[in-house]
């Protein structure tokens, strides 16, 4: 257990591929000059290199999607909602219709919470990586609000991140490639090892 016995709950947005088929329709990059990236896939490849870092550190981080299938939204509230004294995470990348979209992101649901600090960790943690940081600081805080399902209905701090954007050459660029990928998953474990050392 961490030292604030506090559980990390990882939640990998969105399907992974299963014999060659993605398992959740347009969650993916353009076909760039080194292949298509879904983002299930490398939402996947994110959390996992959380866990190690976060068992390396003898933090108690869990996966609660293991599956490649596009479990339920619902799903993941209940699975999320049976722990106590816990800290949800939810790890996604980003697209828009036109390329010049990029940056970084986290969301949480309307209001000040402990959701709003767990997310201003990770935007430090961003900004030290030196990352292009889109911010909402019209309540007062760098995080931006949202109406998501995961996060206005699991019962503990949530914050869903937004790793940059899949349809952004310079940011694809990042999501896939190895260093990028390392770099990207060490922004949100070093918010999860501030906290478990002094809590929020």
């Amino acid at each position: 257990m961490t030292r604030n016995n506090i559980i990390f709950l990882l939640d990998p947005g969105h399907g992974g591929v299963i014999d060659g088929k993605p398992q959740t329709a347009g969650k993916r990059s353009p076909d760039w000059e080194k292949g298509i990236l879904y983002e299930g896939v490398s939402n996947r490849d994110l959390v996992e290199r959380i866990l190690k870092l976060c068992k390396k550190d003898c933090i108690t981080a869990i996966n609660l999607v293991p599956e490649l299938i596009d479990v339920s939204l619902a799903e993941r509230v209940r699975r999320a909602n049976k722990y106590k004294n816990a800290i949800y995470i939810s790890i996604h990348s980003d697209a828009f219709h036109k390329e010049s979209a990029n940056g970084f992101s986290a969301y949480t649901y309307y209001g000040q919470t402990k959701s709003d600090k767990v997310a201003e960790l990770i935007y430090k943690e961003a900004k030290k990586a030196k990352l292009n940081l889109r911010v909402d600081n019209t309540d007062g805080d760098l995080d931006k609000e949202a109406d998501f399902y995961v996060l206005r209905n699991t019962k503990m701090p949530a914050v869903l991140v937004e790793n940059l954007f899949m349809t952004n050459k310079k940011d694809y660029a990042t999501l896939n490639d190895e260093k990028g990928r390392d770099k990207l998953a060490k922004i949100t474990f070093n918010a999860i090892k501030q906290i478990s050392t002094y809590g929020i």
